[in-house]
């Protein structure tokens, strides 16, 4: 028992030996030298990160004996950075490269030129004999039901109205 007891006191002062140090900085864009919000800042091969407030400032807590770190830096419109700190408590200024992205284009049309039932823009279900069979309602007026645009109302026991789109 007294091994048992030595082994922990040993094991939680070493604990309280290792300090925990600060890192802090500001993070900046590099051509309009504006603060970025919302920067990742996190340890390479650690789950430790931060991010930065609106004024482009973040502080990262580690423990001294985990010196030096490398810190890697992004965001959305950034290239990544890597940055290595063996300082404690430095305060670190940082810039940012914009990153360009080229995305796809986007081209819209429209004709004035009548378009067939199956091009149409709206959407449009059908209910052709095989799924009349595989349909799990118990007739075929309560298939239609599930369908898009679709609304049965039940008037009586046995007499049903569709309805479509609104028609």
């Amino acid at each position: 028992m007294k091994k048992i007891i030595l082994i922990l006191l040993l094991t939680t002062s070493m604990k309280l030996f290792a300090q925990d140090v600060k890192i802090s900085g500001t993070v900046t864009n590099s051509s309009t030298q504006e603060p970025i919000l919302g920067a990742i800042i996190k340890i390479k091969n650690s789950s430790k990160s931060t991010s930065s407030n609106a004024n482009g400032n973040f502080t990262l807590r580690v423990e001294q004996n985990d010196l030096p770190v490398t810190l890697i830096l992004s965001s959305v419109d950034t290239e990544p950075y890597e940055i290595k700190v063996s300082k404690p408590n430095e305060s670190l200024r940082i810039a940012l490269n914009t990153k360009t992205i080229t995305l796809n284009e986007v081209v819209t049309a429209s004709s004035r030129v009548q378009e067939s039932i199956l091009a149409s823009p709206v959407s449009i279900e059908k209910m052709n004999l095989k799924s009349i069979k595989e349909n799990p309602s118990f007739t075929f007026y309560d298939g239609l039901q599930n369908l898009k645009g679709m609304e049965v109302v039940t008037s009586s026991l046995t007499y049903k109205q569709i309805n479509t789109r609104g028609f």
